[in-house]
């Protein structure tokens, strides 16, 4: 069992583009067993 399972975690980022970092750092985390949630902030 995973050391982290059943933990959460929070990516914070200031750009999204095409999505595709926060889609593999999901993909590695949910191997893990953890809930992820992901925020973006900008400001225009």
């Amino acid at each position: 069992q995973s050391e982290f399972k059943g933990k959460k975690a929070v990516l914070i980022d200031d750009v999204y583009t095409t999505g595709s970092t926060v889609l593999q750092c999901i993909s590695l985390l949910e191997k893990l067993e953890m809930e992820c949630w992901y925020l973006t902030f900008s400001r225009v």
